[in-house]
């Protein structure tokens, strides 16, 4: 049977890097007998989310249905390719129950192809500062940092024993977990991707490899952009998917011109390190001892369970120097998001958005504004 290999993340793992990869190598995937779709990618320039997203029914995100069926043509139109490569991280929402597997499993094999599920696992510990820094950065989420990492721990995505081993015994689904541990980085993660899709060190060799992307902003950055996020939310402010992603895009390259990202935002706590270990530590041994025949802390390192060293910012704390740059970066974005400056923000951006991507953007703004 056919196979495509589904890449679903996990979130905060290196699937940024990994699709650029992807998308500026389809020519050369394909002659290594590994096809990229370009349904739903505006022309390889995007991941396959929007196909995630119609498997999930997220109305909310502008998605066209059709797709699949749009897939379905495009495969037979080449021939049927016997490999196939499909990648977007919000695919993990499907392994949350059984229903959203096997809705993801029967698209697949109604096109005549069975799964090969590709994840990257970090300890949660990372993975939940990171989700918070992501989520707080696109404005999201207007949640107090300890208030997010109470309810993360209490969510089943982090329980990797509960989520993903269970994968590991269903008929006609290969599952690939790979760890995002040091050897993996020191590897390079978009290297041992391809290795995990069967490339020699040859084929790996002639493939165009990208910096890494998306990487976790600083601790300034999340603070105004948490604080952007609060003032949208007191305000009654929605706005969609891709103004979001507009005004954190402002925000970010303000941020850079700052030296705000030089290091990453770090605030996990002992106790809240502490709780994961208790939440989490005998799972994580059960499923590293599945999957990799080894103990979860000689995968990750003895010191898995070792938050870095906190370094949030508080504006109230910081020296007026400090301050005075933090409000002026918040109060230059707001100002730009209250006014309806779409052109502003794509400046601010450095973007020069057409003007179809303007007034979709305005749109959005306005309506959100207006509600």
């Amino acid at each position: 049977m056919r196979t495509c290999h589904l890449h679903i993340g996990l979130h905060k793992t290196g699937s940024t890097t990994l699709q650029t990869m992807v998308l500026a190598n389809h020519g050369r995937l394909d002659r290594q007998g590994i096809y990229v779709p370009r349904t739903r990618t505006d022309n390889y320039t995007r991941a396959h989310h929007q196909l995630a997203w119609e498997l999930l029914g997220k109305k909310s995100r502008g998605v066209v249905p059709g797709g699949f069926d749009e897939l379905k043509k495009e495969l037979a139109a080449r021939g049927m390719p016997d490999d196939i490569l499909v990648s977007s991280e919000d695919f993990e929402w499907c392994l949350a129950n059984k229903g959203g597997l096997r809705q993801l499993r029967k698209v697949f094999a109604e096109m005549g192809y069975r799964l090969r599920l590709i994840a990257y696992i970090r300890p949660q510990i990372a993975s939940i500062n990171s989700v918070y820094a992501q989520v707080t950065k696109t404005l999201s989420s207007a949640v107090d940092f300890d208030t997010f990492v109470a309810d993360a721990i209490a969510l089943r995505r982090f329980d990797y024993a509960s989520t993903l081993l269970p994968l590991l015994d269903m008929k006609r689904l290969d599952v690939v977990f790979r760890p995002f541990n040091r050897e993996t980085m020191q590897k390079g993660i978009a290297q041992d991707f391809l290795s995990t899709l069967g490339l020699d060190d040859a084929a790996i060799a002639g493939m165009d490899i990208p910096h890494p992307r998306n990487v976790r902003p600083g601790p300034k950055t999340v603070a105004a952009c948490h604080e952007l996020a609060c003032r949208l939310s007191d305000s009654g402010i929605a706005l969609g998917l891709d103004m979001r992603r507009l005004a954190s895009r402002s925000v970010l390259r303000m941020s850079e011109r700052l030296k705000w990202n030089e290091t990453g935002f770090s605030g996990i706590g002992t106790v809240e390190a502490e709780a994961m270990h208790r939440q989490f530590a005998e799972g994580n041994d059960a499923f590293a001892g599945r999957m990799w025949s080894r103990a979860w802390a000689d995968v990750y390192g003895a010191d898995c369970w070792a938050p870095a060293p906190l370094n949030t910012f508080d504006r109230d704390t910081a020296s007026p120097q400090e301050a005075s740059e933090f409000d002026d970066v918040v109060e230059g974005a707001w100002k730009r998001l209250k006014s309806r400056d779409v052109k502003g923000l794509a400046s601010d951006a450095g973007l020069s958005p057409n003007a179809a991507a303007v007034r979709g953007w305005l749109g959005q703004l306005k309506a959100a504004l207006a509600g």
